[in-house]
């Protein structure tokens, strides 16, 4: 999970996490003292308070997550930081009150939640902004050193240089070809001074982004920066952590063949199997509340089948059957708010057709015509598709229907499939469906 969290946020995050969760523990146990004296580590430590602490401090750490604050660790307003603190505290609140009614010995006792948030709330907004004050001055974790130039290490460095919070920093290049149009950061000198570059500026990676004419490559000292403790990466490699996708044009046939990234763990499909259905199920179960009514309304309505069936292309290019609720006009709210509709997908993740998590399932007829169109578009058929994913959560309003780009991300997502980066993408969707229209 960490490594999920330092891949897929950025810099910054996993220190501010964990500190927060210390500075949160902090205040539970100064409440304690303050409400407990002088029992506050009988009460934690023998009386099994410590448990309901943790909870507490889970509350309150996911309320944060769902009001963005770790999207960015830098400040940019104490107005909107106290706001979005309040608000987290708050839903925590309202949350461990509700438990208290249902798993009253899984909560901890109210004047100490009450205490504890008001010790947070101001412990919380002077940290954020002691943290983004040493960001700031600390800077970018990652130095890059770039050996060549083609489009992939152009793309990876204007990436960095639009987003510098990304923790990457541009040294700059390494470049014999003289012909080569000048933009961008600057070419620091030839592949001979690679050495005197190193020892220079000393990087933190290299990154090799040759053009055709591979011959160039300075490979003695690139062996010799290697056995030194140097990291080198190719430059399609690094494009993949900054961009957090796959690029089509740097893929060919024999290194997705050859490549075992490309074919998902047997141990990590097996394992993600058995967590869609149990997820599967117990969703469906609490969720009866809500999809019993919609299903009997549907019913009463008489215009059809209460679940429609929509053909669609699963793994290995095997078609199903997608089940979804009837379009109701009445009902069109409750479907665009809170997507009632797709919910009896669920019943084709118990059927073991669809994941939780996946690429977005394709109607045959448009699946056979990408196949035709883009190159690898077929390889996203080495997992289910899920009833969300990585492509998903990542494209915007703008480029949602680009399908080159929904690739990219889905063969990220296959190359890089784990339960962690599963339950990463999970609650970002949640986060996105319950606080955006």
């Amino acid at each position: 999970m960490i490594r999920v969290i330092r891949h897929h946020a950025s810099a910054g995050v996993l220190p501010l996490l964990v500190s927060e969760i210390l500075l949160l523990f902090a205040c539970f146990y100064v409440s304690a003292e303050m409400l407990y004296p002088p029992s506050a580590w009988f009460y934690l430590f023998l009386d099994g308070g410590i448990t309901l602490v943790v909870l507490a401090i889970a509350t309150i750490i996911l309320a944060m997550y769902f009001f963005d604050m770790y999207a960015d660790v830098q400040v940019s307003s104490r107005v909107l930081l106290m706001q979005q603190i309040c608000q987290a505290l708050g839903v925590a609140i309202l949350a461990q009150t509700v438990a208290t009614y249902i798993f009253r010995d899984w909560t901890v006792p109210q004047l100490l939640m009450l205490y504890s948030s008001v010790i947070a709330l101001f412990g919380l907004f002077c940290w954020r902004l002691l943290f983004s004050a040493l960001v700031k001055r600390i800077g970018p974790t990652d130095n890059l050193l770039f050996l060549g130039r083609n489009a992939t290490s152009d793309a990876v460095a204007a990436a960095i240089e639009r987003d510098p919070r990304a923790g990457y920093r541009v040294i700059g290049f390494l470049d014999d070809d003289t012909q080569r149009e000048a933009s961008g950061p600057q070419v620091l000198g030839g592949f001979a001074s690679l050495r005197q570059m190193v020892a220079e500026y000393k990087p933190s990676l290299l990154v090799v982004g040759m053009p055709e004419r591979r011959a160039a490559i300075p490979v003695a000292d690139l062996v010799a920066l290697r056995f030194e403790g140097l990291q080198i990466e190719e430059a399609s490699k690094t494009y993949e952590s900054v961009y957090q996708r796959v690029r089509l044009e740097d893929l060919s046939e024999q290194q997705v063949m050859f490549s075992r990234t490309f074919a998902p763990r047997g141990g990590a499909v097996n394992m993600a199997r058995f967590v869609n259905t149990i997820v599967a199920a117990l969703s469906l179960i609490l969720l009866l509340p809500l999809l019993l009514p919609v299903a009997l309304w549907l019913r009463l309505r008489g215009k059809g089948p209460v679940l429609a069936k929509f053909p669609r292309e699963g793994k290995n290019g095997r078609v199903f059957q997608m089940r979804r609720f009837r379009q109701e006009p009445s009902l069109h709210w409750l479907y665009r708010r809170i997507r009632v509709d797709v919910m009896p997908e669920l019943l084709n993740v118990l059927r073991g057709e669809m994941s939780l998590v996946g690429p977005s399932p394709e109607e045959p007829s448009a699946a056979k015509m990408l196949t035709e169109a883009l190159p690898f578009y077929h390889y996203r058929n080495a997992v289910p598709p899920g009833i969300t994913g990585w492509a998903q959560v990542n494209q915007t309003a703008e480029n949602q229907d680009d399908r080159a780009l929904a690739l990219e991300y889905d063969l990220y997502y296959i190359k890089n499939l784990s339960q962690a980066l599963n339950f990463y993408i999970l609650m970002h969707s949640l986060k996105n469906r319950v606080l955006r229209p």
